[in-house]
């Protein structure tokens, strides 16, 4: 059995949200559409936001330091149905949103479609900064996996708060 410890936001993640949140945002403000954009980035990136990071939301509203998953077929298999319908309909919307507005309103929905996956990590970084400032805490997300034979399963995973204290002991 062995585990895996890691921050919740990659720092490759950081980096390429970063820039594409700076292009997206230039872009809009060439176009002339930055508050149409703004408004349906602030609803889309949250939106995001709860669908990426719903493991660091149940850790925000419950008293415990750890919240984990032991994963089972029928619950995973619910869940990356779940997954594949959201992210397709991210995916797809803007060609189905070129028939319904006229251009320069389906140019705002497509960038803010687009750039909402970026924004939401941006948002992710945010909500663990004020977390970990306020709990005095260090936020990180593990697997543990269970070697069999040549099979790699999932024992258990989910998001993991240390104490400042401890981890200096250690």
């Amino acid at each position: 059995m062995s585990e895996e410890v890691s921050e919740i936001v990659s720092k490759s993640e950081k980096i390429l949200s970063f820039f594409i949140s700076v292009i997206s945002i230039i872009i809009s403000f060439y176009l002339g559409i930055f508050s149409y954009y703004l408004l349906i980035l602030l609803f889309l990136s949250v939106s995001v936001f709860i669908f990426r990071y719903n493991l660091l939301i149940k850790l925000i509203l419950s008293k415990n330091d750890k919240i984990s998953i032991i994963p089972r077929p029928s619950l995973e298999k619910r869940r990356a149905l779940q997954n594949l319908i959201i992210i397709s309909s991210l995916i797809f919307s803007p060609f189905l949103l070129i028939y319904i507005f006229p251009s320069i309103l389906w140019i705002t929905f497509t960038i803010a479609i687009v750039t909402s996956w970026p924004f939401s990590a941006i948002i992710a970084l945010l909500v663990i900064y004020i977390l970990e400032k306020r709990r005095g805490v260090k936020i990180y997300k593990y697997v543990i996996f269970d070697e069999r034979l040549d099979e790699i399963n999932i024992k258990e995973y989910g998001i993991i708060a240390y104490r400042q204290d401890s981890l200096r002991k250690q």
